[in-house]
């Protein structure tokens, strides 16, 4: 390079700058994207600037079939919106409802959004849309993740308290909304060092009044809430409430939100009594890989399910118009398990061996066919029977080469 020839040769490029070469094969070879400075500067206003970004799809839709979420980040007081979402397509509608109800709640137009270079944002729609109502939007250039940085830094922010709340109360996957809904009530208030460590929504209070904001003291995510039942939801010698799941907070009522599993309902309360001493779900190792799914109640539902199937023949009707039960398909399938399980769980030999195999013995070796090892289940079984063998037989034992079997 132009530094190390400057160097190894003083004399000769003393007086040359790197400006005055113009190497193209250096400029092929060497190039790369440049680096972008943090820009600290922030507008004076709420909503002059607004990031917004959308992420998805989730492995694992909600349980009302979310698969994608769509925050608005306020460039001024950082506060952030999260919209979920069913379709990549709804990205339109979503954007045309945050803009109403900014308008409405805080009286004040949006001037100017931030987005990547996304094509859900250039639809005819969306874009006829902002052109209407003036706002102006600006992208970043293609490949250019960070000029978007804003939304792209919440989202992992997101991301990674989401995951933290599910990996630490083992919260079944399918409640990744509930949790991230959490993380963005609990984020915006939460200190922030972009704004002094200010916490975001005292940062919006600063300029309007927020009449519509719940104060809820926060609770442990995933832990056992205990909600109580109204007299037209029992009856009289039924217990007063129903053991639940903390999954966080409404947005649009005064009410902490639980989950019960069994009925697959969710309550909206204040009459809750708080367990955040016992989590609802059994805690795992950390070090143990999460489950993808809904975890150790969808595996049960779906054993459940198996043994159902299993067991449950229909009865058919033969030529003769005599009504077959299905014992014996029954009782084959029956016998086709138990087999499988000898050779899957602790079996000596399977049905498809055909030659004979050498057992060991307290240091003895004995030759046994297939035949012999049918009846047995296990290998304690066997050595029982090679054992006695061997001592009735210890004389007409042949020699042989110490093989030692894998099952011993």
């Amino acid at each position: 390079s132009f530094s190390y020839l400057k160097r190894l040769f003083p004399s000769l490029f003393n007086h040359c700058h790197i400006s005055d070469f113009k190497c193209e094969t250096c400029v092929m070879a060497k190039s790369h994207c440049v680096t972008f400075p943090i820009n600290n500067n922030r507008v004076d206003a709420p909503f002059s600037i607004i990031h917004f970004d959308v992420w998805g799809p989730t492995p694992l839709p909600k349980h009302n079939g979310m698969r994608w979420f769509m925050t608005f980040v306020d460039d001024c007081t950082r506060m952030t919106w999260l919209y979920l979402l069913k379709r990549k397509s709804d990205v339109c509608n979503v954007f045309q409802v945050f803009h109403k109800m900014i308008s409405t709640q805080f009286n004040t137009p949006i001037k100017i959004v931030r987005s990547d270079n996304g094509g859900e944002y250039y639809k005819n729609e969306l874009t006829n849309f902002m052109k209407s109502v003036g706002i102006l939007h600006q992208t970043s250039c293609p490949n250019s993740p960070k000029q978007n940085g804003v939304a792209k830094r919440k989202n992992r922010h997101l991301l990674e308290v989401t995951r933290s709340l599910l990996i630490g109360g083992n919260i079944p996957s399918y409640l990744w909304g509930e949790a991230l809904s959490s993380a963005v009530y609990l984020i915006n208030r939460v200190p922030s060092s972009v704004l002094n460590f200010k916490r975001p929504l005292d940062a919006l209070s600063h300029h309007f009044t927020l009449n519509f904001v719940n104060h809820l003291p926060p609770h442990i995510f995933g832990c056992v809430i205990y909600v109580h039942l109204h007299p037209h939801q029992r009856t009289k010698l039924e217990s007063r409430a129903m053991k639940c799941v903390f999954v966080g907070y409404n947005t649009t009522q005064k009410g902490y939100k639980a989950y019960h599993p069994s009925t697959k309902r969710f309550f909206v309360s204040m009459d809750v009594t708080f367990h955040e001493h016992e989590m609802f779900f059994p805690l795992k190792t950390l070090h143990s890989s999460p489950q993808r799914g809904c975890d150790l109640e969808v595996q049960n539902h779906d054993r459940l399910d198996q043994d159902i199937k299993l067991f449950d023949v229909m009865p058919t009707t033969t030529e003769d118009g005599i009504q077959d039960n299905g014992d014996e398909n029954m009782e084959d399938q029956i016998q086709n398990n138990v087999n499988e399980n000898m050779v899957e769980d602790d079996s000596i030999i399977s049905p498809s061996t055909s030659n004979p195999l050498l057992i060991q013995s307290e240091n003895n070796f004995v030759e046994v066919s297939p035949e012999t090892l049918t009846p047995f289940h296990s290998v304690a079984d066997t050595q029982n029977y090679v054992s006695t063998d061997i001592q009735c037989n210890v004389s007409s034992t042949p020699n042989s080469d110490p093989i030692v079997s894998p099952y011993t």
